[in-house]
């Protein structure tokens, strides 16, 4: 069950993932996971279906991601089945894994999480061609930022999205393409009802192929967010608030076949809001990927992105004065007011760079290090028709992980992961924490 960052960037509580492919790249452990349906460093096996098991154990020194949190080993026992069907042009594929997470000391935080997806990949005549994904999954996640410093709570966050790609012209030098999605996102915390949202996108773009390792593409991309409770007001009722977004978007892919693969997008972004104007965003957006195998062992990836979004969360800004009632030293403090507040992210900035190596056939390793940065809008809701704005707030995280597998045979495999974050969050009431986990895992998997 993975514990997130909206961000990301939303951070999580979690443990390393289960899934040895991620572990090669070395993916963060911030989240609780419910295993993966790869087969890692595993022999390649031609059965189209798999069944099977594995047994997790983490311990974190601060569970709850909060500053100060408690530690706590916690256990993950998974069921995992899949299949990956071809049926003449088309292919079937789904994987479902399902986690019972059991903690030895903080059972509040007991949670059963699951990871299902299933989708096609469809080819036609006419050199049309696509796919259609649909997923759904249930995870612990840690507490987003906000302008105090967040509770130790249990907060579960379920996530269903559906997607779809529509192609026309195959590997020609001139092609079109077209994309749909929905997604939604619901928590368990009455606290987080704010970031609760609905998401929808489409996009259309026209991609040019000079030769066989260059694709370049021009694409209209619009987007539209709603988040039904994105305010508190100060009478206890809530606002609504509706994120468009337009994005021209420039993009470009180079994959030489052996030992380079790029792909990056720049695009022109106006996200406007209905209800909380500062948070509207105008400006360059946009991300890179790139990998290099530099030889049949060793590997590297880098990623960047920057990215404007609307996350919102609400809390209570209290605002104390000492008042001398009486003169001498028993001055009494009082306090002179408190605010429901909200707060939005407007733009988030990240990185993150990993290597792997292949020390064997069935041995591999993975480092991986990551950098985020929010912007913050904060405002203290006055009442119900005004809002005053506050000072912005700046959330920082920085990670590092180090992750090990081993294939010991084609159905038994093997993998422990060390991992690092630390998270700052800046402004008028600033904190941070610190959260160091260690994992180890079995997995046994049947074809």
């Amino acid at each position: 069950m993975r514990l997130k960052r909206k961000a990301q960037p939303t951070g999580a509580i979690g443990h390393w993932l289960v899934s040895l492919p991620l572990a090669l790249t070395g993916a963060a452990a911030v989240a609780q996971d419910t295993g993966s349906s790869g087969a890692g460093g595993l022999a390649v096996d031609t059965s189209p279906y798999y069944l099977g098991a594995s047994q997790t154990f983490t311990h974190e020194s601060n569970a709850y991601r909060v500053p100060f949190g408690a530690s706590d080993t916690y256990s993950t026992t998974t069921l995992l089945a899949g299949f990956d069907q071809p049926i003449s042009r088309q292919r079937f594929f789904g994987t479902a894994s399902v986690g019972v997470n059991r903690y030895f000391n903080q059972s509040q935080l007991n949670n059963t999480s699951y990871d299902l997806a299933t989708g096609v990949d469809w080819s036609t005549i006419w050199r049309l061609a696509g796919n259609v994904t649909a997923t759904l999954d249930q995870r612990l996640v840690a507490p987003t930022a906000t302008v105090a410093a967040p509770v130790s709570t249990r907060n579960l966050e379920k996530r269903q999205s559906i997607s779809g790609l529509a192609r026309w012209g195959g590997d020609a030098a001139i092609s079109l393409e077209g994309r749909l999605g929905y997604s939604a996102v619901d928590y368990s915390a009455p606290a987080y009802v704010a970031s609760e949202s609905k998401n929808e996108t489409g996009s259309f773009g026209v991609f040019y192929r000079p030769g066989s390792q260059t694709r370049v593409g021009l694409a209209v991309r619009v987007d539209r967010t709603r988040t039904p409770q994105a305010i508190v007001l100060s009478d206890g009722s809530y606002q609504s608030n509706e994120t468009r977004g337009r994005n021209l978007d420039l993009l470009g892919e180079y994959n030489n076949g052996s030992n380079i693969n790029a792909s990056g997008r720049l695009s022109l972004t106006r996200q406007r809001n209905s209800s909380v104007n500062n948070a509207d965003f105008s400006g360059l957006t946009g991300g890179v990927n790139l990998g290099y195998r530099a030889t049949g062992k060793l590997a590297f990836n880098l990623a960047a992105s920057r990215d404007a979004g609307f996350n919102s969360t609400t809390g209570a800004y209290v605002r104390t004065a000492v008042v001398p009632v009486n003169v001498g030293p028993a001055s009494p403090t009082t306090i002179d007011s408190s605010r429901s507040l909200y707060e939005n992210n407007q733009v988030t900035n990240s990185v993150s760079a990993g290597v792997s190596y292949a020390a064997t056939s069935k041995i591999g390793v993975g480092l991986n290090a990551r950098y985020s940065r929010a912007r913050l809008i904060t405002s203290a809701a006055a009442s119900t028709s005004a809002s005053q704005a506050r000072p912005d707030v700046v959330d920082k995280t920085r990670g590092a992980s180090l992750t090990a597998n081993y294939a010991f045979s084609r159905v038994w495999s093997f993998a422990c992961s060390l991992a690092s974050d630390r998270r700052e969050v800046s402004g008028a009431y600033g904190y941070g924490y610190t959260d160091n986990v260690a994992s180890c895992s079995a997995r046994f998997l049947w074809r």
